[in-house]
């Protein structure tokens, strides 16, 4: 099923009436830092548009991909000695909300929930229901105050709604969401070793536990024939260090996914091994999705 339609885009226009401008705008950014998801790859596609109007400024930006999106607003006080109160941010998940945003029709409404990202000191308040114009899609809207002014009021605030017919918005999902939020901080070099932790890569029993114990965790559905399928027994025909060596191995795994356990194997002598392995389980993982986002 694939659809793209822009809601909380039409959210902002009924609550703030903002002027499309290219006139001054914020110099701040927002953006998902993608890496901390394990989408890298994926075939997402990102929009933004900038604009204020005589209240704020707002940088939106939107994530589509085949059966997911996800829409998020930075909005910043323009006017001195105006803040965000804490009233104000609460209403952004209001069950009134639910019945203005376009192409939303929300029901199953959960209470509201909240997330303390403790890296940001960012405070997260959320709601999850699911929607009626799409079978099976989940959906989560959030808000949370950024960067304290006078009297604990918030000078920024963000804001967004997500969906997906695929994932499942659990509590590990969604902190992994929040916390990937990043504002004028440009992508972050990828930690390579410490994200090959997620996985066991000691012997080939305990990598596909692994991969399977992952997806359940992130409700994410894999190919368990594909899984499986692994072998460990390398193929002599097979060149495994000219692929290693000629920086192929993402290509050679999307092809020969059986083979992934070999080439991890084999970059386990190699000085880079952690980011050779980390991006050969990465087209991995793409491969037994079963949307092939």
């Amino acid at each position: 099923m694939k659809y793209k339609y822009a809601i909380f885009i039409y959210l902002i226009s009924v609550f703030l009436n903002p002027v499309l401008s290219s006139q001054e705008v914020s110099e701040n950014k927002i953006s998902l830092e993608l890496n901390k998801l394990f989408f890298t790859g994926r075939n997402i596609k990102e929009t933004n548009q900038t604009y204020h109007n005589e209240n704020a400024y707002h940088y939106y930006k939107r994530y589509n991909e085949e059966n997911s999106f996800l829409e998020i607003n930075l909005r910043e006080i323009m006017k001195e000695n105006n803040y965000f109160s804490h009233y104000n941010i609460i209403d952004f998940i209001s069950k009134p909300q639910f019945e203005i945003m376009d192409k939303l029709l929300a029901k199953n409404i959960s209470d509201i929930f909240t997330f303390l990202d403790e890296d940001s000191q960012r405070f997260f308040y959320y709601r999850l229901f699911e929607n009626k114009n799409f079978k099976n899609e989940k959906c989560f809207i959030f808000v949370v105050g950024h960067e304290k002014g006078e009297n604990n009021f918030y000078n920024k605030i963000i804001n967004g709604v997500g969906c997906s017919t695929e994932l499942k918005f659990n509590n590990i999902l969604i902190s992994k969401l929040f916390k990937s939020i990043q504002i004028n901080n440009l992508p972050k070099e990828t930690d390579y070793e410490n994200e090959n932790l997620r996985f066991k890569y000691d012997n080939l029993n305990n990598f596909k536990s692994s991969l399977i114990n992952f997806g359940k965790k992130l409700g994410i559905k894999y190919n368990q024939e594909i899984i499986n399928g692994i072998i460990e027994q390398p193929i002599e025909s097979i060149n495994y260090k000219n692929i290693l060596n000629n920086k192929t191995y993402e290509k050679f795994v999307s092809d020969n996914p059986s083979q992934i356990f070999n080439i991890i194997e084999e970059a386990k002598s190699y000085k880079n091994k952690d980011k050779i392995i980390y991006f050969s389980t990465q087209a991995f993982l793409r491969i037994i999705s079963f949307s092939q986002l």
